[in-house]
């Protein structure tokens, strides 16, 4: 019997854990250009779809003018915490 228990404790420990899916996201280049001047409620969604689900961002990661507002002081960039690298290719 206390063999049993053994055995079923080590198959517990074997199991298989999910795979780490790498996800490369092409970065952007605008530097500190606004492209959202005149519709800055689109920044983040915008973010959030460039970079949602990435692993790896290839090029820059700009996050940029973002702004606290009177109805909203933070912003929820959780869509970020799946960054593990950021590649810039073009070093000189």
């Amino acid at each position: 019997m206390r063999f049993m228990h053994e055995r079923q404790r080590v198959a517990r420990v074997h199991l298989r854990m999910p795979k780490l899916v790498s996800v490369e996201c092409l970065g952007t280049e605008q530097g500190l250009q606004d492209r959202f001047a005149s519709r800055p409620h689109e920044r983040i969604p915008f973010y959030r779809r460039m970079y949602e689900n990435c692993t790896t961002v290839t090029s820059n990661l700009e996050i940029v003018h973002l702004y606290p507002s009177s109805s909203k002081s933070e912003f929820d960039l959780s869509f970020l915490e799946n960054i593990r690298e950021v590649i810039n290719t073009q070093c000189s």
